[in-house]
Protein backbone atom coordinates (compact mmCIF):
# COMPACT_ATOMS: atom_id res chain seq x y z
CA UNK A 1 0.00 0.00 0.00
CA UNK A 2 2.81 2.41 0.96
CA UNK A 3 4.66 2.10 -2.32
CA UNK A 4 1.49 2.65 -4.36
CA UNK A 5 0.75 5.86 -2.48
CA UNK A 6 4.31 6.98 -3.21
CA UNK A 7 3.93 6.16 -6.91
CA UNK A 8 0.68 8.12 -7.06
CA UNK A 9 2.40 11.10 -5.47
CA UNK A 10 5.13 10.89 -8.12
CA UNK A 11 2.53 11.02 -10.90
CA UNK A 12 1.00 14.14 -9.37
CA UNK A 13 4.36 15.86 -8.93
CA UNK A 14 5.93 14.73 -12.21
CA UNK A 15 5.26 17.99 -14.13
CA UNK A 16 6.96 19.98 -11.37
CA UNK A 17 9.91 17.56 -11.32
CA UNK A 18 10.40 18.07 -15.04
CA UNK A 19 10.36 21.87 -14.65
CA UNK A 20 12.93 21.64 -11.83
CA UNK A 21 15.05 19.31 -13.94
CA UNK A 22 15.06 21.77 -16.87
CA UNK A 23 16.03 24.55 -14.48
CA UNK A 24 18.92 22.45 -13.18
CA UNK A 25 20.10 21.79 -16.72
CA UNK A 26 20.03 25.52 -17.51
CA UNK A 27 22.07 26.25 -14.37
CA UNK A 28 24.46 23.41 -15.22
CA UNK A 29 23.59 21.46 -12.11
CA UNK A 30 22.71 18.53 -14.35
CA UNK A 31 24.67 17.19 -17.33
CA UNK A 32 22.54 17.40 -20.46
CA UNK A 33 24.54 14.70 -22.26
CA UNK A 34 23.98 12.27 -19.38
CA UNK A 35 20.37 13.15 -18.66
CA UNK A 36 19.09 9.79 -20.00
CA UNK A 37 20.81 8.11 -17.04
CA UNK A 38 18.44 9.98 -14.72
CA UNK A 39 15.56 8.18 -16.42
CA UNK A 40 17.17 4.76 -16.05
CA UNK A 41 18.83 4.42 -19.45
CA UNK A 42 22.33 2.92 -19.41
CA UNK A 43 25.15 4.60 -21.33
CA UNK A 44 27.54 1.68 -20.80
CA UNK A 45 27.09 -2.08 -21.35
CA UNK A 46 26.63 -4.37 -18.37
CA UNK A 47 29.60 -6.71 -17.85
CA UNK A 48 28.87 -10.43 -17.91
CA UNK A 49 30.66 -10.99 -14.58
CA UNK A 50 29.27 -10.49 -11.07
CA UNK A 51 28.31 -6.86 -10.48
CA UNK A 52 28.17 -4.97 -7.18
CA UNK A 53 26.16 -1.75 -7.40
CA UNK A 54 27.29 0.80 -4.79
CA UNK A 55 25.46 4.12 -4.45
CA UNK A 56 26.80 7.21 -2.70
CA UNK A 57 24.74 10.34 -3.12
CA UNK A 58 27.22 13.21 -2.89
CA UNK A 59 30.91 14.08 -2.73
CA UNK A 60 31.54 12.84 0.81
CA UNK A 61 29.90 9.49 0.16
CA UNK A 62 31.70 9.20 -3.21
CA UNK A 63 35.08 9.66 -1.57
CA UNK A 64 34.26 7.09 1.11
CA UNK A 65 33.34 4.56 -1.60
CA UNK A 66 36.68 4.64 -3.44
CA UNK A 67 38.91 2.82 -0.90
CA UNK A 68 36.14 0.20 -0.56
CA UNK A 69 35.94 -0.26 -4.34
CA UNK A 70 39.73 -0.54 -4.56
CA UNK A 71 39.73 -3.24 -1.88
CA UNK A 72 37.02 -5.20 -3.71
CA UNK A 73 38.79 -4.99 -7.08
CA UNK A 74 42.12 -6.11 -5.65
CA UNK A 75 40.60 -8.98 -3.68
CA UNK A 76 38.32 -10.38 -6.38
CA UNK A 77 39.29 -10.40 -10.06
CA UNK A 78 35.87 -11.80 -11.04
CA UNK A 79 33.84 -8.85 -9.70
CA UNK A 80 32.90 -5.59 -11.42
CA UNK A 81 31.58 -2.50 -9.61
CA UNK A 82 28.96 0.02 -10.70
CA UNK A 83 29.08 3.31 -8.77
CA UNK A 84 26.11 5.67 -8.86
CA UNK A 85 25.96 9.21 -7.48
CA UNK A 86 23.37 11.94 -7.43
CA UNK A 87 25.23 15.19 -8.10
CA UNK A 88 27.27 16.54 -10.98
CA UNK A 89 30.15 17.45 -8.66
CA UNK A 90 30.42 13.90 -7.35
CA UNK A 91 30.18 12.52 -10.89
CA UNK A 92 33.09 14.72 -11.98
CA UNK A 93 35.09 13.64 -8.96
CA UNK A 94 34.47 9.95 -9.67
CA UNK A 95 35.45 10.44 -13.33
CA UNK A 96 38.83 11.80 -12.23
CA UNK A 97 39.47 9.16 -9.58
CA UNK A 98 38.44 5.91 -11.31
CA UNK A 99 41.37 5.76 -13.76
CA UNK A 100 43.71 5.97 -10.76
CA UNK A 101 42.31 2.81 -9.14
CA UNK A 102 44.06 -0.54 -9.60
CA UNK A 103 41.96 -2.65 -11.96
CA UNK A 104 40.02 0.52 -12.75
CA UNK A 105 38.68 -0.98 -15.97
CA UNK A 106 36.32 -3.08 -13.85
CA UNK A 107 34.54 -0.11 -12.27
CA UNK A 108 32.36 2.53 -13.92
CA UNK A 109 29.95 5.31 -13.02
CA UNK A 110 26.33 6.14 -13.82
CA UNK A 111 23.90 8.67 -12.36
CA UNK A 112 21.32 7.28 -9.97
CA UNK A 113 17.88 7.22 -11.63
CA UNK A 114 14.98 9.28 -10.34
CA UNK A 115 13.07 7.44 -7.63
CA UNK A 116 10.13 7.01 -10.03
CA UNK A 117 9.12 3.41 -10.65
CA UNK A 118 9.54 3.31 -14.48
CA UNK A 119 13.03 4.84 -14.16
CA UNK A 120 14.09 2.51 -11.36
CA UNK A 121 12.60 -0.54 -13.10
CA UNK A 122 14.44 0.21 -16.35
CA UNK A 123 17.71 0.83 -14.52
CA UNK A 124 17.45 -2.35 -12.48
CA UNK A 125 16.37 -4.52 -15.41
CA UNK A 126 19.34 -3.24 -17.45
CA UNK A 127 22.05 -3.66 -14.82
CA UNK A 128 20.72 -6.67 -12.88
CA UNK A 129 23.22 -6.21 -10.03
CA UNK A 130 24.34 -9.32 -8.18
CA UNK A 131 24.44 -7.28 -4.98
CA UNK A 132 23.39 -3.72 -4.12
CA UNK A 133 24.76 -1.48 -1.38
CA UNK A 134 23.78 2.09 -0.52
CA UNK A 135 26.21 4.27 1.42
CA UNK A 136 24.77 6.53 4.12
CA UNK A 137 21.57 6.58 2.08
CA UNK A 138 18.28 8.22 2.82
CA UNK A 139 15.37 5.84 2.54
CA UNK A 140 14.27 6.25 -1.09
CA UNK A 141 11.11 4.10 -1.31
CA UNK A 142 11.28 2.91 -4.93
CA UNK A 143 15.01 2.20 -4.98
CA UNK A 144 14.88 0.30 -1.70
CA UNK A 145 11.77 -1.65 -2.66
CA UNK A 146 13.35 -2.73 -5.94
CA UNK A 147 17.00 -3.22 -4.99
CA UNK A 148 16.72 -4.28 -1.32
CA UNK A 149 20.20 -2.89 -0.66
CA UNK A 150 22.63 -3.49 2.16
CA UNK A 151 23.18 -0.18 3.96
CA UNK A 152 26.82 0.82 4.45
CA UNK A 153 28.17 3.52 6.75
CA UNK A 154 24.59 3.95 7.87
CA UNK A 155 23.55 6.59 10.34
CA UNK A 156 20.25 7.97 11.60
CA UNK A 157 20.46 11.54 12.87
CA UNK A 158 18.74 12.91 15.97
CA UNK A 159 16.48 14.89 13.67
CA UNK A 160 15.60 12.02 11.30
CA UNK A 161 14.93 9.28 13.86
CA UNK A 162 11.80 10.80 15.44
CA UNK A 163 10.47 11.59 11.96
CA UNK A 164 10.92 7.98 10.78
CA UNK A 165 9.21 6.75 13.95
CA UNK A 166 6.35 9.25 13.67
CA UNK A 167 5.65 8.25 10.08
CA UNK A 168 6.34 4.59 10.65
CA UNK A 169 3.16 3.67 8.76
CA UNK A 170 4.94 4.95 5.62
CA UNK A 171 8.64 4.28 6.25
CA UNK A 172 8.28 1.02 8.19
CA UNK A 173 7.31 -1.25 5.27
CA UNK A 174 10.10 0.26 3.16
CA UNK A 175 12.86 0.07 5.77
CA UNK A 176 11.99 -3.54 6.61
CA UNK A 177 12.95 -4.49 3.04
CA UNK A 178 16.59 -3.69 3.86
CA UNK A 179 18.18 -7.04 4.74
CA UNK A 180 21.32 -5.84 6.53
CA UNK A 181 23.17 -2.70 7.62
CA UNK A 182 26.61 -1.68 8.78
CA UNK A 183 26.19 1.33 11.07
CA UNK A 184 28.74 4.00 11.88
CA UNK A 185 28.29 3.67 15.65
CA UNK A 186 26.34 1.69 18.23
CA UNK A 187 23.71 4.41 18.59
CA UNK A 188 23.01 4.26 14.85
CA UNK A 189 22.80 0.46 15.03
CA UNK A 190 20.26 0.68 17.84
CA UNK A 191 18.11 3.11 15.87
CA UNK A 192 18.25 1.03 12.69
CA UNK A 193 17.09 -2.03 14.62
CA UNK A 194 14.25 0.01 16.13
CA UNK A 195 13.22 1.04 12.60
CA UNK A 196 12.94 -2.59 11.53
CA UNK A 197 16.29 -3.75 10.10
CA UNK A 198 17.08 -7.10 11.72
CA UNK A 199 20.77 -7.58 10.94
CA UNK A 200 22.76 -4.53 12.03
CA UNK A 201 26.38 -4.20 13.10
CA UNK A 202 28.42 -1.14 14.10
CA UNK A 203 31.50 -1.13 11.84
CA UNK A 204 32.89 2.40 12.05
CA UNK A 205 32.91 5.27 9.58
CA UNK A 206 34.03 4.69 5.97
CA UNK A 207 34.88 8.37 5.63
CA UNK A 208 37.85 7.86 7.95
CA UNK A 209 39.33 5.64 5.23
CA UNK A 210 38.61 8.06 2.37
CA UNK A 211 41.51 9.13 0.17
CA UNK A 212 42.71 12.74 0.55
CA UNK A 213 41.38 15.26 -1.94
CA UNK A 214 43.62 15.88 -4.94
CA UNK A 215 44.17 18.89 -7.17
CA UNK A 216 45.76 19.99 -10.41
CA UNK A 217 49.53 20.16 -9.77
CA UNK A 218 50.04 22.92 -12.33
CA UNK A 219 47.40 25.14 -10.71
CA UNK A 220 48.89 24.41 -7.28
CA UNK A 221 52.41 25.38 -8.36
CA UNK A 222 51.16 28.55 -10.09
CA UNK A 223 49.22 29.71 -7.04
CA UNK A 224 52.00 28.83 -4.61
CA UNK A 225 54.33 31.00 -6.67
CA UNK A 226 51.80 33.87 -6.70
CA UNK A 227 51.14 33.63 -2.95
CA UNK A 228 54.76 33.24 -1.90
CA UNK A 229 55.31 33.15 1.86
CA UNK A 230 52.01 34.81 2.79
CA UNK A 231 49.94 33.11 5.53
CA UNK A 232 46.77 31.56 4.05
CA UNK A 233 43.46 31.07 5.85
CA UNK A 234 40.80 29.03 4.03
CA UNK A 235 37.14 29.08 5.05
CA UNK A 236 35.50 26.24 3.16
CA UNK A 237 31.95 25.36 2.10
CA UNK A 238 30.48 28.62 3.37
CA UNK A 239 26.79 29.46 3.45
CA UNK A 240 24.91 32.77 3.42
CA UNK A 241 25.95 34.86 6.41
CA UNK A 242 29.32 33.20 6.81
CA UNK A 243 31.12 35.24 4.16
CA UNK A 244 30.56 38.47 6.09
CA UNK A 245 31.88 36.70 9.20
CA UNK A 246 34.90 35.60 7.17
CA UNK A 247 35.53 39.21 6.16
CA UNK A 248 35.26 40.31 9.81
CA UNK A 249 37.63 37.53 10.87
CA UNK A 250 40.10 38.65 8.21
CA UNK A 251 39.87 42.26 9.42
CA UNK A 252 40.64 41.18 13.01
CA UNK A 253 43.59 39.00 11.99
CA UNK A 254 44.93 41.55 9.51
CA UNK A 255 45.87 43.85 12.39
CA UNK A 256 48.56 41.32 13.36
CA UNK A 257 49.10 39.77 9.92
CA UNK A 258 49.09 42.58 7.31
CA UNK A 259 49.88 40.20 4.42
CA UNK A 260 47.19 37.64 5.30
CA UNK A 261 45.33 35.98 2.40
CA UNK A 262 41.85 34.66 3.19
CA UNK A 263 40.32 32.24 0.68
CA UNK A 264 36.55 31.80 0.90
CA UNK A 265 35.15 28.69 -0.79
CA UNK A 266 31.34 28.96 -1.05
CA UNK A 267 29.35 25.74 -0.81
CA UNK A 268 27.36 26.91 -3.82
CA UNK A 269 29.77 28.48 -6.33
CA UNK A 270 27.01 30.29 -8.24
CA UNK A 271 26.90 32.71 -5.29
CA UNK A 272 30.42 33.88 -6.13
CA UNK A 273 29.46 37.20 -7.73
CA UNK A 274 27.03 38.02 -4.92
CA UNK A 275 29.68 37.26 -2.27
CA UNK A 276 32.37 39.21 -4.09
CA UNK A 277 30.20 42.31 -4.23
CA UNK A 278 29.09 41.90 -0.64
CA UNK A 279 32.55 41.81 0.93
CA UNK A 280 34.68 43.42 -1.77
CA UNK A 281 36.62 40.29 -2.66
CA UNK A 282 38.41 39.09 -5.77
CA UNK A 283 36.56 36.35 -7.64
CA UNK A 284 38.36 33.35 -9.15
CA UNK A 285 35.98 32.90 -12.06
CA UNK A 286 36.73 36.48 -13.15
CA UNK A 287 40.39 36.86 -12.16
CA UNK A 288 42.38 33.71 -11.36
CA UNK A 289 45.70 35.31 -10.46
CA UNK A 290 46.42 36.24 -6.84
CA UNK A 291 48.51 39.39 -6.45
CA UNK A 292 50.01 41.08 -3.43
CA UNK A 293 46.96 43.35 -3.42
CA UNK A 294 44.58 40.38 -3.03
CA UNK A 295 43.40 39.96 0.53
CA UNK A 296 39.97 38.30 0.20
CA UNK A 297 39.64 35.71 -2.57
CA UNK A 298 36.35 33.94 -3.45
CA UNK A 299 37.08 30.49 -4.90
CA UNK A 300 33.79 30.08 -6.78
CA UNK A 301 34.67 27.03 -8.86
CA UNK A 302 33.62 23.38 -8.74
CA UNK A 303 35.95 20.50 -8.00
CA UNK A 304 38.90 22.51 -6.66
CA UNK A 305 38.48 21.99 -2.93
CA UNK A 306 41.70 19.97 -2.80
CA UNK A 307 43.57 22.93 -4.28
CA UNK A 308 42.37 25.39 -1.62
CA UNK A 309 42.99 22.97 1.22
CA UNK A 310 46.56 22.30 0.09
CA UNK A 311 47.27 26.03 -0.17
CA UNK A 312 45.89 26.77 3.30
CA UNK A 313 47.90 26.98 6.49
CA UNK A 314 44.73 26.99 8.59
CA UNK A 315 41.22 25.82 7.63
CA UNK A 316 37.85 26.84 9.09
CA UNK A 317 34.92 24.54 8.28
CA UNK A 318 31.95 26.36 6.77
CA UNK A 319 28.37 25.66 7.74
CA UNK A 320 29.54 25.74 11.36
CA UNK A 321 29.52 29.51 11.88
CA UNK A 322 25.76 29.62 11.19
CA UNK A 323 23.18 26.98 12.26
CA UNK A 324 23.62 24.81 9.17
CA UNK A 325 25.30 21.83 10.83
CA UNK A 326 28.78 22.03 9.36
CA UNK A 327 30.62 20.07 6.67
CA UNK A 328 33.05 17.18 6.61
CA UNK A 329 36.10 18.06 8.78
CA UNK A 330 37.97 15.00 7.52
CA UNK A 331 38.78 16.64 4.18
CA UNK A 332 41.34 19.10 5.62
CA UNK A 333 42.43 16.70 8.36
CA UNK A 334 43.29 14.04 5.77
CA UNK A 335 45.72 16.59 4.34
CA UNK A 336 47.18 17.30 7.78
CA UNK A 337 45.76 20.81 8.02
CA UNK A 338 45.19 22.68 11.28
CA UNK A 339 41.40 22.81 11.36
CA UNK A 340 38.78 24.78 13.29
CA UNK A 341 35.00 24.73 13.42
CA UNK A 342 32.37 27.06 14.77
CA UNK A 343 29.71 25.98 17.29
CA UNK A 344 27.21 24.52 14.76
CA UNK A 345 28.54 21.08 13.80
CA UNK A 346 25.48 19.01 14.69
CA UNK A 347 25.55 17.09 11.37
CA UNK A 348 28.84 15.53 12.46
CA UNK A 349 28.24 15.01 16.15
CA UNK A 350 29.05 11.31 15.77
CA UNK A 351 32.70 11.99 14.89
CA UNK A 352 33.30 15.26 16.77
CA UNK A 353 33.94 13.80 20.26
CA UNK A 354 36.76 11.59 18.96
CA UNK A 355 38.34 14.32 16.84
CA UNK A 356 38.23 16.92 19.61
CA UNK A 357 39.34 14.46 22.30
CA UNK A 358 42.40 13.58 20.24
CA UNK A 359 43.00 17.31 19.63
CA UNK A 360 43.07 17.09 15.86
CA UNK A 361 40.00 19.34 15.53
CA UNK A 362 39.37 22.52 17.50
CA UNK A 363 35.93 24.03 18.09
CA UNK A 364 35.22 27.64 19.10
CA UNK A 365 32.06 29.47 20.08
CA UNK A 366 32.55 33.04 18.84
CA UNK A 367 34.30 34.90 16.04
CA UNK A 368 36.57 36.63 18.53
CA UNK A 369 37.57 33.29 20.05
CA UNK A 370 38.21 31.92 16.57
CA UNK A 371 40.51 34.84 15.74
CA UNK A 372 42.40 34.34 18.99
CA UNK A 373 42.85 30.58 18.46
CA UNK A 374 43.75 30.82 14.76
CA UNK A 375 46.35 33.59 15.12
CA UNK A 376 49.25 31.52 16.55
CA UNK A 377 49.04 28.95 13.76
CA UNK A 378 49.22 31.67 11.11
CA UNK A 379 52.17 33.46 12.69
CA UNK A 380 54.23 30.67 14.30
CA UNK A 381 55.55 28.06 11.86
CA UNK A 382 56.77 25.81 14.66
CA UNK A 383 53.36 25.72 16.36
CA UNK A 384 51.62 24.94 13.08
CA UNK A 385 54.09 22.24 12.04
CA UNK A 386 53.77 20.60 15.46
CA UNK A 387 49.97 20.47 15.08
CA UNK A 388 50.24 19.15 11.52
CA UNK A 389 52.57 16.37 12.69
CA UNK A 390 50.11 15.46 15.45
CA UNK A 391 47.22 15.30 12.96
CA UNK A 392 49.18 13.16 10.49
CA UNK A 393 50.18 10.73 13.23
CA UNK A 394 46.68 10.49 14.72
CA UNK A 395 44.35 10.23 11.72
CA UNK A 396 45.45 6.74 10.54
CA UNK A 397 44.19 5.23 13.81
CA UNK A 398 40.62 6.00 12.72
CA UNK A 399 40.81 3.61 9.77
CA UNK A 400 39.32 0.11 9.61
CA UNK A 401 35.71 0.31 8.42
CA UNK A 402 36.67 -0.37 4.81
CA UNK A 403 38.12 -3.80 5.58
CA UNK A 404 35.02 -4.86 7.54
CA UNK A 405 32.70 -3.60 4.80
CA UNK A 406 34.66 -5.23 1.96
CA UNK A 407 34.62 -8.59 3.74
CA UNK A 408 30.85 -8.38 4.28
CA UNK A 409 30.10 -7.52 0.63
CA UNK A 410 32.31 -10.25 -0.80
CA UNK A 411 30.81 -12.84 1.56
CA UNK A 412 27.32 -11.75 0.52
CA UNK A 413 28.13 -11.93 -3.18
CA UNK A 414 29.41 -15.48 -2.71
CA UNK A 415 26.17 -16.41 -0.99
CA UNK A 416 24.15 -14.78 -3.78
CA UNK A 417 26.00 -16.67 -6.50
Amino acid sequence: MTIWLYRLLWLVLLPFVIVILLWRVLWRKESLSRLPERFGFATKPRPTASLIWIHGASVGESLSILPLVEQILITRADVHVLITTGTRTSANLIAKRLPQLPEGQRVFHQYIPFDFWPCVALFYRTWQPTLTAFVESEFWPELITTAKPVLLNARVSDRSFPRYRKYGWFFGPIIRKIPQALAQREEDARRLRALGIKQVKAAGNLKFDAMPLECDDVDLCDLEEQIGDRPVLAITSTHAGEETQAAKLHAILEKDIPNLLTIIVPRHPHRGTEISRQIGAQQRTKDKDISTATSLYVADTLGEMGLWLKLAHVVVIGGSLVPHGGHNPLEPLKLGKTTFTGPYMFNFKDMLPWLTEKKVLQTVSTLEELACEVLPYLTDDDAREKQELHINQTMPHLAGATAVTSTLLLNLIDQTE
